[in-house]
């Protein structure tokens, strides 16, 4: 069951439930799932935020990856529903041969470490990093009273992942005027 502590954080739009702000040392806020998995590293309360719209419902969609206590590797799962009691994931990993592709298990939420992303970096995932490599180089440039700026994360085109654009058109996007 999500703690009664963890703070639930809603979409602006229709007030969808995107995650919770769990509490951590020093006054600081983890941004982290339904599910109760971490999206980034401890952060002031708006960066949490930031990151739980910034990621979406999108991670619901990821494959995971689930521990189970007979098997040396991780079975390769989809979630089925997420609650705030439980979740069910969905076996798709055809090298698991313990159970039928689409065996589906019933897991208390938080998952802790048996449920974790199919990623290259477990632990955080991408959307949430690259948010705040983002809002930092934003910082710094607004702070340095230079131009006023937009960087952007693209991950189509052949444009690197993080772009400044000052004042011009690029693959349509459009700078953010001086202000």
């Amino acid at each position: 069951m999500i703690p009664a502590h963890w703070e639930p954080h809603h979409r602006d739009e229709d007030g969808e439930i995107l995650g919770y702000l769990a509490p951590a040392e020093d006054g600081l806020c983890v941004p982290v799932t339904l599910i109760g998995h971490a999206l980034a590293e401890p952060g002031d309360a708006d960066d949490a935020r930031a990151a739980l719209d910034s990621a979406g419902l999108s991670y619901l969609a990821d494959r995971w990856l689930l521990t189970l206590p007979e098997r040396d590797e991780p079975v390769s799962v989809r979630i089925v529903e997420a609650g705030p009691a439980r979740v069910r994931v969905a076996n798709v990993d055809f090298g698991c041969t313990e159970v039928d592709y689409g065996h589906v298990w019933v897991l208390d939420v938080p998952a802790d470490d048996r449920l974790r992303p199919a990623r290259s970096r477990p632990g955080v995932i991408r959307g949430a990093r690259r948010y705040r490599r983002w809002r930092r180089n934003w910082r710094s440039l607004h702070r340095s009273g230079d131009s006023w700026a937009s960087c952007r994360g693209v991950g189509h085109g052949g444009v690197s992942a993080f772009q400044v654009l000052e004042g011009v058109r690029d693959h349509g996007a459009e700078a953010v005027p001086d202000m």
